[in-house]
């Protein structure tokens, strides 16, 4: 939503040319954790001053309603709250469906936050834990293959088009990846972070290397249906850094 506010790309193109960094160039992580910094500092300013226009818009507010009240001699105002409860057990609905307040065990059910966590990793480790101890053999003689030439074209280097397409490709506005920016950010200030971006990927093309927390991510369960409290009704997702 930011990036639609008049004005605000400018700080973040200032913002993020104002950043000296040394060291490689994949690097470029610490640049945008230095303008996530900065974004939320903005934001933080902006929120205080809508909350003070909302807290004197809401008083006026009142006082009209008080004074129509007053006027009619209604009970809207009371069907009003009721509504606004409504909306509130929705919010909450979801934040609940979201959140796993208990789990099924075999015949047990666990509450406890530290056995949930306990149970979910166990129950990936052992789902990710090759059990076999003997594998079938197969033979690769005969298969299709590329030709020389798809192989060397395939090793070729970065073009800052196709990454910029790529880009473009991806959803704008899905949710943020574990480091706070969509994909709508890198399109968005593509002309002043594209050398940073070409930078970090031709360095992994030539060293074949990247800092670790580049490739670093979250998995999170969400649930297949309502109500969900054992893991098979889970589904991992795993969240990826936009970099």
């Amino acid at each position: 939503m930011w990036l639609q506010a008049e004005g605000f790309l400018d700080k973040v193109k200032a913002w993020w040319k104002s950043y000296i960094i040394n060291g490689s160039p994949d690097f470029i992580l610490v640049k945008l954790k230095n303008l996530k910094k900065d974004i939320t500092l903005e934001q933080g300013a902006e929120k205080s001053h809508m909350l003070a226009l909302q807290q004197e818009y809401q008083q006026l507010i009142k006082a009209e309603e008080i004074s129509w009240r007053q006027k009619s001699r209604c009970l809207w105002l009371k069907k009003g709250d009721r509504n606004t409860k409504y909306f509130q057990k929705m919010a909450n609905s979801h934040r609940s469906n979201n959140y796993i307040d208990k789990l099924k065990v075999g015949p047990e059910i666990i509450e406890d936050k530290d056995s949930i966590k306990r149970e979910i990793l166990d129950f990936y480790k052992k789902l990710y834990t090759e059990q076999e101890s003997w594998r079938p053999c197969a033979e690769f003689e005969g298969l299709a293959s590329i030709s020389e030439e798809e192989k060397t074209d395939l090793e070729l280097a970065f073009q800052e088009e196709e990454v910029l397409a790529l880009i473009k490709s991806c959803a704008p506005d899905k949710a943020s990846s574990p480091d706070g920016y969509t994909m709508a950010f890198f399109w968005k200030a593509w002309e002043f972070i594209k050398n940073d971006v070409m930078n970090a990927l031709d360095h992994f093309h030539q060293h074949c290397y990247m800092v670790r927390y580049t490739n670093a991510s979250f998995i999170t369960l969400t649930p297949k249906k309502k109500g969900s409290i054992e893991l098979k009704d889970f589904r991992p997702i795993s969240l990826i850094g936009g970099v």
